[in-house]
């Protein structure tokens, strides 16, 4: 078997999550992400010209932040934002209506998810019986992460994507279930739901959609 390493046991470890493993990682990338940002990061000269650069956070982002409640980090961050905005409106019209927001988050996001799929890339070459058990007894994977999965992968064992079609199946009996659930025309017909079962829908948007939380 070969060795593996600490960022290895990481990205297994998330197999045991009840979500899409990636999806698990990125929140908790997001979650340290916010984190360095709010208490480290925005003393940092780099990461500030990098965030200027920038012009700042995505729609999402931005109303992550406010969520976090971080008055002084945050008017830091955005009293730099509107220094570049003011003096750019008032330099260059033009350019101020060309500004664009290319969002630190979301960078940082994608660069750390192609790291995972390269590890994942790299388990599924060197050992792929140890992420067989791993994903088997999982949830799987969403339906975006899987399909960057398989561009990724090239070619992929029959196993890895009639575990996801079986999975798909699963939600969609489940779906199946809670609409016969709510209805009520089916009288004593109708299945008896669980509180969970009955919001599984939840569920099923995460598993299409990918990397949400609540």
């Amino acid at each position: 078997m070969p060795e593996l390493h600490m960022k290895d046991y990481t990205v297994l470890e998330a197999f045991s999550r009840d979500e899409c493993p990636l999806c698990h990682l990125l929140y908790q990338f997001k979650h340290s992400y916010y984190t360095s940002m709010f208490h480290e990061s925005i003393a940092d000269d780099d990461y500030i010209r990098e965030m200027i650069s920038s012009n700042g956070f995505c729609h999402d982002h931005a109303k992550e932040i406010i969520e976090y409640n971080r008055g002084l980090p945050t008017a830091f961050a955005y009293r730099y934002l509107f220094i570049k905005a003011q003096s750019t409106l008032k330099k260059d019209h033009s350019a101020f209506r060309k500004m664009k927001v290319s969002c630190v988050v979301c960078s940082a996001i994608e660069t750390k998810k192609i790291h995972f799929i390269d590890i994942l890339k790299r388990l599924m070459v060197n050992d792929a019986d140890t992420l067989k058990i791993r994903l088997l007894a999982s949830k799987g994977f969403c339906v975006p992460h899987l399909r960057e999965l398989l561009v990724k992968f090239g070619k992929t064992p029959k196993w890895f994507t009639e575990f996801h079609e079986k999975r798909y199946a699963e939600i969609i009996e489940a779906l199946d279930r809670y609409i016969d659930f709510e209805n009520f025309s089916l009288g004593e017909n109708r299945p008896d739901l669980s509180r969970e079962e009955q919001l599984f829908w939840r569920d099923a948007v995460r598993f299409m959609t990918g990397f949400t939380r609540e």
